[in-house]
């Protein structure tokens, strides 16, 4: 089917400043911020759970425990479980390596040690069955339209893609 799609690049921020979880900020964004914090070894918020392959364009999560316990919640608090990160991870188009020298590690060709300006070009794909269940919610909610309505501006449309 097809995959509804929401570019964030215009609204997202240039800077990648301040620590994690800010708001207004893409999850890219967050996601680089925890990278560049919890990778440096010099800084005290340093944590080897997670780090860039060498080549920096692809990272491993060695000890998904910690990371789900002690970096998340700084970065992501509404991400408690490991599932549900990585679902958002592919939600943002980064896809797991299965095969070859880096396998097990994520990659996005924007998500790049060397290039963080680069994830704010990043954008998030809903899938088919993602749209149906926001579109479902937003009409419980009494949201602007149920699945076949455009939205018009109301509470809950600014984040719901239109097919």
């Amino acid at each position: 089917g097809a995959t509804g799609i929401i570019s964030l690049a215009s609204t997202a921020s240039t800077t990648a400043t301040g620590t994690g979880g800010g708001s207004g900020r893409t999850f890219p964004e967050k996601m680089m911020d925890l990278m560049s914090q919890t990778t440096d070894p010099t800084l005290p918020t340093y944590s080897p759970c997670v780090n860039w392959l060498p080549h920096g364009k692809s990272f491993i999560i060695s000890d998904p425990d910690t990371l789900v316990n002690t970096i998340l919640p700084r970065y992501f608090p509404k991400s408690s479980k490991f599932k549900s990160f990585t679902r958002k991870l592919y939600r943002w188009g980064f896809r797991q390596i299965s095969k070859g020298p880096d396998s097990g590690s994520y990659y996005h060709e924007l998500f790049q040690r060397d290039h963080p300006e680069l994830c704010v070009k990043m954008s998030v794909h809903y899938s088919d069955k993602e749209l149906r269940t926001q579109a479902d919610n937003a009409a419980r909610r009494g949201g602007a339209g149920g699945a076949g309505a455009s939205g018009g501006g109301g509470s809950g449309t600014a984040d719901r893609p239109q097919r």
